[in-house]
C-alpha cells in the first residue's frame, strides 16, 4: 500500500470514528480508538499530523481518567473536537495546523 492510500484510509477511519464519537453511546471509548488508529506504524510513519491528532485524543481521554467528575466536559470537548475534525479539509495542510494549534492550546498541551 502506497503512502498516499494509507493517509487516505487513515483519514477515512478518522472520519468513521468522528461521527460515532458525536453519535455513539460511549464518546470516550471511541476516543480511545482514534489514539489507537492514530499511533499506528503506518500511520504515524505517514501521516504528518498524526502525533498532533494522537496528542488530542490522548489528553481527551486522560482528562476522562485523570478527572472523571469532569467527564461531561471532557466529553464536550470530545464531541467538538470531532466535529472540527469532520469539517476539516483534510487537504488543507493550513487548515489542519490551526486545528492541531487550536485545540493544543485549548487543551493545554505544548507544540506538536
Amino acid at each position: 500500500m502506497s503512502d498516499d492510500e494509507i493517509v487516505s484510509d487513515y483519514l477515512e477511519h478518522s472520519r468513521r470514528l468522528a461521527r460515532e464519537v458525536i453519535h455513539g453511546d460511549d464518546p470516550y471509548a471511541t476516543a480511545l480508538y482514534v489514539m489507537g488508529a492514530t499511533s499506528e506504524v503506518d500511520v504515524f510513519s505517514t501521516y504528518d499530523h498524526a502525533g498532533g491528532v494522537y496528542v488530542i485524543w490522548g489528553a481527551l481521554t486522560d482528562w476522562v481518567e485523570l478527572r472523571p467528575h469532569e467527564e461531561n466536559l471532557a466529553v464536550q470537548h470530545m464531541v467538538a473536537a470531532a466535529r472540527e475534525w469532520l469539517v476539516l479539509d483534510h487537504h488543507d495542510d493550513a487548515a489542519v495546523r490551526r486545528y492541531l494549534d487550536h485545540w493544543h492550546e485549548i487543551l493545554g498541551i505544548g507544540g506538536r
